[in-house]
């Protein structure tokens, strides 16, 4: 995955330690906990999306004079 870079990497342990923390709170600041594991969840998810979508425009504007290459980048995408 060479869209997998480590800006995905630490957002996702982000995510991870911010539900951790909502699983070992109590209380009100359980639904702070939840709030925040929320927030960092739709960011990874958005972020992912995004640097795929980059990834695969970069690749297929790269082989815009090459029909083969591209047509085998279009079809990469297509399987997701």
């Amino acid at each position: 995955m060479p869209w997998f870079d480590r800006e995905v990497q630490n957002k996702i342990s982000e995510r991870e330690l911010a539900y951790k923390n909502f699983t070992k709170t109590g209380g009100h600041e359980r639904q702070i906990c939840w709030n925040n594991y929320k927030l960092l969840r739709n960011t990874v998810v958005n972020l992912i999306k995004f640097k795929k979508q980059k990834y695969y425009c970069d690749e297929i504007n790269k082989y815009v004079n090459n029909p083969k290459q591209m047509w085998k980048t279009l079809k990469k995408v297509s399987k997701w």
